[in-house]
């Protein structure tokens, strides 16, 4: 799991989930084994200012 600071994420329009908001979605997915493909539709947030890729889940 790769973790970043917010300055590190591209400015693509991909949404930003804080703590706590990701987790609660359920076709949303950190493990990229269980992602239906292998790109990045998100971005959540771990601890403060720090936040890793999320994928769609298959």
């Amino acid at each position: 799991m790769k973790r970043m600071y917010l300055f590190e994420i591209e400015a693509d329009e991909k949404p930003i989930f804080n703590i706590g908001e990701w987790e609660l979605l359920h076709n949303i997915t950190h493990d990229s084994k269980l992602a239906l493909e292998q790109s990045v539709v998100a971005y959540g947030e771990i601890e403060a200012g720090k936040y890793i890729e999320l994928y769609e889940k298959s």
